[in-house]
């Protein structure tokens, strides 16, 4: 079932791959997250408490100016094919 946002109309997409999703976060991060903010596409890593994590980006949330927030996204398809 499509999703409008915007005017904009979504339709499911089953993605074979991580990559390919991840491209289309990137290139609709406004319309997926909000006008009011900052998706980071980098890929750093994170450490503490003997983890550490590669996230897929960081959303910089500017919707309440006097109290902007800032989260960790991981971009994950529902399966994955085998290498």
């Amino acid at each position: 079932m499509p999703i409008k946002i915007n005017n904009k109309i979504y339709e499911r997409i089953q993605y074979s791959n991580e990559s390919e999703f991840e491209k289309d976060i990137v290139d609709n991060a406004d319309d997926i997250f909000g006008e009011k903010t900052i998706y980071v596409d980098i890929k750093k890593m994170m450490k503490g408490n003997n983890i550490g994590v590669i996230p897929d980006g960081y959303l910089i949330d500017l919707t309440v100016p006097e109290d902007p927030k800032m989260f960790v996204v991981e971009n994950e398809i529902s399966s994955h094919t085998s290498l």
